[in-house]
């Protein structure tokens, strides 16, 4: 199976978003399937199969970044529309499909956030004619600490239920998520549990074994 998978955040970047595609990615070779990526282009050694797009973007909030007070910030109250959106990722990326629209995977799977994931993913399912899975990490327009402004939040509701309408699948990872989304968007949504991998498991068993000799 040909799989395209759509992550703004993906390896090397070290955001948490990267986790969850980066091993569904690795997941998939090491199980045969032909797996590629698009991602942003974040500064660092590149993997394989990946195609990087837009500037380079670097990690790095400053302190003064972090503490600068803004007076307005959209993003606290539409979740649809993020950043993300204006930035050259999104339109590195509509060029990039478009020029290789004969490179037609099997199955698109778009990991949300950020939402520029989401809009590349809809476009190459448009482009490519295949299904779309969105694999929500965290709910959109209905985000918990999100603020509520009546007329913002109507527009970012029904722009979260017309993104959606282009998922053949969605996906969530909480059985509080999958409640919120199934009523929300008025369809079936797909669970699926964080997990841990098994390198993890052993790096973890190998230090606690090294903490328990270390008492004794």
């Amino acid at each position: 199976m040909k799989v395209l998978l759509v992550s703004y955040y993906f390896s090397p970047a070290v955001a948490i978003g990267v986790k969850r595609p980066l091993s569904l990615f690795i997941q998939l070779k090491n199980r045969g399937h032909s797996a590629r990526a698009i991602a942003a282009n974040w500064k660092g050694e590149k993997l394989d199969d990946v195609t990087y797009l837009g500037s380079i973007r670097i990690e790095n909030i400053s302190a003064s970044n972090s503490t600068r007070k803004k007076r307005f910030n959209l993003s606290a109250y539409i979740r649809s529309f993020d950043k993300t959106m204006c930035t050259s990722f999104l339109l590195s990326s509509v060029v990039h499909i478009l020029t290789n629209r004969k490179q037609r995977p099997d199955v698109i799977v778009a990991s949300y956030k950020p939402m520029a994931s989401v809009a590349v993913g809809i476009f190459a399912s448009v482009i490519y004619r295949r299904p779309l899975i969105i694999e929500m990490r965290d709910l959109i327009s209905i985000f918990g600490r999100k603020k509520r402004l009546l007329f913002l939040d109507f527009m970012d509701r029904m722009f979260d239920r017309l993104c959606m309408k282009f998922a053949a699948e969605i996906v969530v990872v909480s059985p509080t998520a999958k409640l919120y989304a199934e009523k929300f968007y008025k369809r079936k949504v797909h669970l699926i549990y964080n997990g841990i991998e098994e390198s993890e498991l052993n790096q973890h068993t190998k230090r606690n074994n090294q903490s328990q000799r270390a008492i004794t």
